[in-house]
């Protein structure tokens, strides 16, 4: 089950380029919300489960101010004769223990040097938001949450287009998210995946927040 929305009002991102509308989808999953975390997060599925990302540099997780983040730059391609965007984002992941859901949050960023980093020279900037809440429900069972707010330097498009777009969006992100999770849990069971920067990004927000059984941490 999964529903897709499109917001009425246009949002900000940073005050400086237009304000755009925002998508959201939601669904419910089979799984449980860790495993419905892992494949966003494992190299081995990810590839497959943001197919518009060609390149991505990553770089070492860092803490600045309350959370741990992972910078990393991405090249995306929507279309074959559209010209490559980029955008430099930061990434953590925390976990909200009255809510009971892991937060993946993602936001990019221009307060990196991306010369060393790029593979296409002439690549667009782009500007995006996004946010995936995976709410346990019990342990077969989770529902998720995925707002994005993107600035691509396209061309306005007609609000019909629009929310055919986002339907098939909201499709193919239920469809695809649980075949992964499933293939996923065939090849590896319930184990953590391994070498994972985003992971680590967790990993520091519990040592710091939810450093006891009882700890409580909400938004």
């Amino acid at each position: 089950m999964y529903y897709s929305y499109v917001s009425h009002t246009k949002y900000q991102l940073d005050g400086i380029v237009p304000n755009q509308m925002a998508a959201k989808f939601v669904g419910i999953l089979p799984i449980s919300a860790e495993m419905a975390l892992y494949p966003l997060v494992d190299r081995t599925y990810r590839s497959r489960w943001e197919p518009f990302v060609k390149f991505q540099n990553e770089m070492e997780p860092y803490t600045s101010g309350d959370y741990t983040q992972l910078v990393s730059y991405a090249e995306i391609k929507l279309m074959p004769l559209m010209q490559t965007r980029y955008c430099v984002g930061n990434t953590t992941i925390t976990y909200d223990t009255e809510r009971r859901c892991y937060i993946l949050v993602s936001k990019t960023t221009t307060g990196v040097e991306i010369n060393p980093l790029m593979k296409k020279k002439n690549a667009i900037p782009c500007m995006v938001v996004s946010v995936y809440v995976i709410y346990k429900i019990n342990e077969n069972k989770c529902r998720y949450v995925a707002v994005n707010i993107s600035y691509m330097q396209m061309r306005d498009i007609s609000g019909t287009i629009m929310k055919s777009l986002l339907r098939k969006r909201g499709k193919g992100l239920f469809d695809e998210w649980l075949k992964l999770s499933q293939e996923r849990m065939a090849n590896c069971g319930e184990e953590r995946p391994k070498n994972c920067p985003e992971m680590e990004t967790l990993d520091d927000f519990k040592k710091k927040y939810l450093t006891s059984a009882d700890a409580i941490k909400t938004w």
